[in-house]
């Protein structure tokens, strides 16, 4: 059977619906990592999200962390139904697999198998470029760039890459603090 193939651009969720797309930063040491939880409803609007600072020693625990506070979100909103998007695909075929996990990583992956049949949870595995809001908000909030009321109040960087998923229009964010087609720069 060949497996799916990822979804190379993000999409809105279905009407009435949610979509939590997670990702994971990791500090160049390994051994620091921020996760971020991103809601987006059914108009690609930022609804909901958070982020996560823990310790952990590979890019895989990092990304299982992520999903499993994704489905822990998920498990706490009244919406049903849910969506999670990630772009490691080891971690999302771990999770939605009824194999037995490897050791190093089976609190995590039992923790969303639980979560995941409980509410109902569809898990996709999307290239990087369906994933940039929720890699945004995990760079920003690794680099201590990110507010607390970044949901509420995103920064430009993170409005733009928002706007970008929503209208599948090139835009940028020029020095004059507003953004513009990519056309209109040419």
């Amino acid at each position: 059977m060949t497996p799916p193939l990822a979804i190379s651009a993000w999409r809105k969720p279905s009407p009435g619906s949610f979509k939590i797309n997670c990702d994971v930063a990791m500090n160049r040491e390994g051994q620091r990592a921020n996760a971020a939880v991103v809601v987006r409803n059914d108009r690609g609007e930022l609804t909901d999200g958070s982020i996560h600072s823990f310790k952990s020693s590979s890019v895989l625990l990092g990304e299982l962390e992520a999903i499993r506070k994704a489905c822990l979100l998920a498990r706490d909103m009244c919406a049903v139904p849910i969506t999670i998007e990630s772009d490691n695909k080891t971690a999302i075929s771990l999770s939605v697999s009824e194999l037995e996990p490897p050791w190093e990583v089976y609190p995590l992956i039992m923790d969303i198998r639980a979560v995941r049949r409980q509410r109902n949870l569809e898990l996709i595995w999307v290239k990087r470029s369906a994933n940039k809001v929720a890699h945004q908000v995990a760079s920003l909030a690794a680099k201590g760039q990110l507010s607390l009321d970044w949901v509420a109040n995103p920064p430009a960087s993170l409005i733009c890459f928002l706007l970008r998923d929503v209208i599948s229009v090139p835009l940028v964010y020029d020095s004059v603090s507003r953004f513009v087609l990519l056309d209109e720069l040419k």
